[in-house]
């Protein structure tokens, strides 16, 4: 685990539009598991080998909110760290992530509204080939 103190800490005026900030993770059972527990999301395609053999995915598939997780974790330690509140997430899920599977999520500020000290992020995850498993939007009040 992080120490909170790792988070950044970068106020409005620091951030510029075009800044991102990144994060790369290979997705496990273990992963997979844990979120399940925590979510409460025990689909079989996401838990079951032996159904998930039977889909056109072919094994194990990650749920999708994993990356919504990640994006929580780039606003919170990076974008803008410890000054963030996250205010709406909307992602659209281009392909499934497979189990085993190298994902990078970048999150980008597209644009600054000035007025509320809101940040308007443009998001997009690939994974290992290359592939858009993810793109969609965040905006984040930035409270410093």
């Amino acid at each position: 685990m992080i120490p909170v103190s790792q988070a950044a800490g970068l106020t409005f005026a620091e951030i510029s539009e075009g800044r991102s900030a990144v994060v790369e993770r290979i997705i496990s059972a273990k992963e997979v598991d844990a979120f399940a527990e925590l979510s409460g999301d025990f689909s079989p395609l996401h838990m079951d080998e032996a159904f998930a053999k039977t889909t056109r995915f072919g094994q194990r598939v990650s749920h999708g909110m994993i990356l919504g997780t990640w994006l929580s974790t780039l606003v919170g330690m990076d974008l803008p760290g410890r000054n963030a509140i996250l205010v709406s997430v909307a992602l659209d899920f281009r392909k499934p992530v497979l189990l085993g599977d190298k994902v990078r999520m970048e999150a980008r500020v597209a644009r600054k509204v000035e007025a509320s000290k809101m940040l308007e992020l443009a998001v997009e995850a690939s994974n290992q080939r290359g592939e858009t498993v993810a793109t969609g939007s965040a905006k984040v009040l930035v409270t410093a």
